[in-house]
Formats: structure tokens, C-alpha cells, sequence
């Protein structure tokens, strides 16, 4: 995914603020995950793959399950 710096600064600044404001309760959704996913440096640089989450799905999970035992939310 390679775009323009400030083209790529401005969606992320969008697609980050949906996901804060994006509320479903009762229902399980992948925004957890998606938000890993924009804030991975990976991501932010622009240098991830279509085999992204193949590589790091694993980690995305384990931080996301930390956070759960902890009480916080991300």
C-alpha cells in the first residue's frame, strides 16, 4: 500500500477516528482488531502486504487478549 505521505496520514487519521467513535453493543465485531491494525508500524509506514495478517495476526491477538485480562480498553 503505497500512497502519497499525506494522503496516507489523512486516511489514517479518519479510518482511526470511526473505529473510536464505532459503538455495537451486543454483537461481536472486528473493530478491536482493526484498530490494532491501523496503529501497527507496519501499517502506518505503508510497507505491509496482502500477507499482513497472515504474519501477524497471532501478535495482534495476544495484545488484544492482554488488554482484555487487564481490564483496559484500547
Amino acid at each position: 500500500m503505497k500512497m502519497p505521505g499525506g494522503v496516507l496520514w489523512l486516511n489514517l487519521y479518519f479510518l482511526r477516528r470511526c473505529l473510536e467513535e464505532f459503538t455495537l453493543e451486543g454483537f461481536p465485531t472486528n473493530a478491536e482488531l482493526s484498530y490494532q491494525i491501523l496503529y501497527h508500524p507496519e501499517f502506518i509506514l505503508g510497507e505491509c502486504t496482502t500477507a499482513f495478517l497472515d504474519e501477524h495476526l497471532s501478535e495482534l491477538l495476544e495484545f488484544s487478549r492482554k488488554l482484555s485480562e487487564s481490564g483496559v480498553d484500547a
